[in-house]
C-alpha cells in the first residue's frame, strides 16, 4: 500500500490526535497490528483476484 498514512487516516481517524499535532494517539504495536491486518486482507484480495482470473480463462476457453 503505497499510501498506508493517507489511508489510515480517511479509515481510523481515532488513531490520530489533534491536540498533538495528529500524530498517533494510539500504541506503536497497536498502529503495526493494524496495519499487518490490513496488509493480510489486501494479500487475501490479491490471491482471491488471481483465483478469480484463472477461473474466468478456464469458463472462457470451456465456452470455445
Amino acid at each position: 500500500m503505497p499510501h498506508l498514512y493517507s489511508f489510515l487516516w480517511n479509515n481510523n481517524s481515532d488513531y490520530f490526535d489533534a491536540a498533538n499535532n495528529y500524530w498517533w494517539a494510539k500504541s506503536p504495536e497497536e498502529v503495526l497490528y493494524v496495519c499487518s491486518e490490513y496488509f493480510k486482507y489486501l494479500v487475501f484480495l490479491e490471491e482471491e483476484h488471481a483465483r478469480y482470473l484463472e477461473d474466468l480463462k478456464e469458463y472462457e476457453v470451456a465456452l470455445k
